[in-house]
């Protein structure tokens, strides 16, 4: 057979397809109809049937299999009453094995000086020379006129009013204040690894912790306090400090630095007290 009569049986057969597919179009609305994906109808064996004899089992036009097609009531419309297919995720098994044994990531490490400071409220005040003038008595072998000094003022919020007397409010007081010792002593500790003097003052002699000896005192209810962001009132029995936040239910310590607020040292303890 010559390659012209392959192409025109081809053609014969196309032929008596598309007269078939009108007939039946005439006979069937367009929702009989199923859609592929691309839109393009095609018969489904429903109506197949419905085909003219003629198109034998010898023709070459072969219906598609209807797979998970959907019908459309018209052109471009999703019929409501079917389901719209979803896309189930998927995970790489080889993607997941090759990440099996990677070890988790670690956890960051909460910052050491806020650890430290974590049950005061501190602040941080830089002595004008006002200030400076009154801490000459109190540290009489430090520089403190012609340097920069810092004041780091430990607050710790009290259960017990300060202001009225009680064993309670006494044991509460001890309580707090050996706590302060123990983290002033740590801060003065990192403080001298960068380089810098500090000292603090002992809660319960008013004098400093280690520097050389004095007559001279400061405890929380003296009036220079009132130069460090607080307020000590005269309450005619008895002096009480007063913090802006817990009023007279606080505690107060504080450690003195020649480390100025911009140094290196002294901005970390500002950013972990800020976080």
């Amino acid at each position: 057979m010559s390659l012209q009569n392959v192409k025109s049986g081809n053609r014969n057969v196309l032929s008596r397809a598309v007269v078939a597919v009108n007939n039946v179009l005439k006979e069937q609305p367009l929702s009989a109809l199923t859609f592929r994906a691309t839109g393009a109808p095609h018969l489904n064996s429903q109506h197949a049937n419905q085909l003219p004899e003629r198109l034998n089992a010898s023709s070459n036009l072969r219906l598609l299999p209807n797979v998970g097609c959907q019908t459309f009531p018209a052109y471009g419309r999703i019929d409501s009453g079917g389901k719209n297919p979803r896309i189930t995720p998927s995970i790489d098994n080889n993607l997941m094995s090759a990440f099996a044994g990677t070890p988790p990531m670690p956890k960051k490490r909460p910052n050491k000086y806020k650890l430290l400071l974590k049950n005061f409220d501190t602040s941080f005040v830089s002595c004008p020379l006002l200030v400076r003038r009154e801490l000459l008595d109190l540290f009489p072998t430090v520089d403190v006129m012609n340097r920069t000094m810092t004041a780091l003022c430990l607050s710790k919020k009290t259960v017990n009013d300060m202001v009225v007397w009680s064993a309670e409010a006494e044991i509460e007081r001890e309580d707090i204040n050996e706590d302060f010792i123990n983290v002033a002593k740590d801060v003065v500790s990192i403080i001298s690894e960068h380089g810098y003097w500090a000292d603090f003052i002992d809660p319960f002699s008013g004098k400093p912790f280690y520097s050389g000896y004095t007559n001279a005192t400061l405890f929380e209810t003296d009036e220079r306090y009132n130069l460090l962001g607080f307020t000590v009132e005269d309450m005619v029995c008895c002096k009480v400090i007063k913090h802006p936040k817990f009023g007279s239910n606080v505690v107060v310590g504080t450690v003195f630095t020649n480390a100025p607020q911009y140094s290196a040292i002294i901005k970390e303890f500002i950013e972990a007290v800020k976080s």
